[in-house]
């Protein structure tokens, strides 16, 4: 599956770009790849900032992959990385 883009998607609003691919790997008769994306600093403030576990949607030519995440994970991951976006804010000013 070849990622066109990428789209964060929470409760009160979604924003995509595109993918590039960086590079792929073979292990074990298993392909890894590795995509980059370009988001803007405040869309990840506020796909970190819901309450409520967002989905990440991959899309290629031929399908779309929807990405979940269990609440559980989401109340701890979100705010571990809320606060170092916090110190980032903090300490460009």
């Amino acid at each position: 599956m070849k990622i066109d883009s990428i789209v964060l998607q929470t409760a009160e609003k979604s924003v995509g770009c595109k993918t590039e691919k960086i590079y792929f790997d073979i292990k074990k008769k298993k392909y890894h790849h590795r995509y980059s994306s370009k988001f803007t600093f405040s869309a990840i403030q506020n796909f970190y900032a819901s309450s409520q576990p967002p989905t990440i949607n991959l899309y290629s030519e031929k399908e779309t992959l929807k990405l979940s995440i269990k609440q559980k994970n989401w109340e701890k991951d979100a705010n571990v990385v809320s606060k170092i976006l916090e110190i980032i804010v903090l300490n460009s000013q």
